[in-house]
């Protein structure tokens, strides 16, 4: 299993192609809900990925016997951009043709705007735009607080650490840097984090009590394993002398599993 991860330190190193597969991977992200993105933002990265994968916008062109044809990659192709690059969230089932020509022409009219960006231009923009997001580059894990009050959430991990989520509207609740993380893995049927407690001027005898706080989350099998190895890799990289490695294997991510991210005793 490869694991792959994104440090900020290496941003400023990044490679035209390395840039270009993290656009599309954001978008992936963006058109399965994973990435906050409002409908006005929705349709400008749209747009720019139409330019990346079709070129400039063309407009019908009338032939000799004054018929309009529109070329394969105008017209024809928003259909196509919308199924690849926008939101699924805000392709309402019951919005009406008159809607979605609506959202077709507000993509064309931002498409034909670009004309004559390069490739480079277009992705260095898209990512410029999504950078702004704190959590930019974060693995994103769909999950439900084992609490008297069950909720769903977010569990955003990153090079700096995890951070907790809403559910609905991504917006941020708490988070653990790598430094407060006591351990973590698989919990039964669950996923476990152990995190030393915030600190807090009040109350310092039950502080000294209860250093600790135990969060569990309910989530697949597999992404509990997903999720265990992906934060074992970030605090090994963290751990090495600066390196350029941008993935860990499974190996070196189970050794580090051994050292700070197993569970003992369940």
């Amino acid at each position: 299993m490869i694991i792959v991860l994104y440090l900020k330190k290496n941003v400023s190193s990044e490679t035209e192609r390395e840039r270009h597969l993290l656009a599309y991977q954001i978008n992936h992200a963006i058109v399965n809900g994973k990435f906050p993105v409002s409908k006005e933002m929705a349709v400008q990265l749209a747009s720019i990925l139409a330019q990346v994968e079709f070129g400039d916008f063309r407009h019908p062109e009338s032939t000799n016997q004054g018929e309009r044809t529109t070329p394969p990659n105008s017209s024809t192709q928003l259909p196509v951009i919308i199924e690849r690059f926008y939101p699924k969230r805000y392709k309402d089932k019951n919005c009406t043709e008159e809607d979605k020509t609506l959202l077709m022409s507000k993509i064309a009219e931002r498409w034909a705007s670009l004309k004559g960006r390069s490739n480079h231009e277009c992705v260095r923009i898209y990512l410029t735009a999504l950078r702004k997001w704190p959590f930019f580059g974060a693995e994103l894990f769909a999950a439900k607080v084992v609490s008297a009050d069950i909720r769903k959430v977010w569990l955003a991990v990153t090079d700096d650490g995890v951070a907790i989520l809403e559910y609905g509207t991504m917006q941020y609740v708490t988070s653990y840097s790598y430094k407060a993380v006591v351990t973590f893995g698989g919990c039964r049927d669950d996923f476990m984090l152990v995190v030393n407690r915030k600190q807090d001027t009040s109350s310092r005898t039950e502080h000294r009590r209860k250093r600790t706080c135990k969060i569990q989350f309910h989530m697949p099998k597999l992404r509990i394993l997903e999720l265990t190895l992906l934060l074992a890799s970030y605090i090994n990289a963290r751990n090495q002398v600066p390196t350029s490695t941008r993935s860990l294997d499974k190996q070196s991510s189970t050794s580090t599993l051994k050292k700070k991210g197993q569970l003992q005793g369940h």
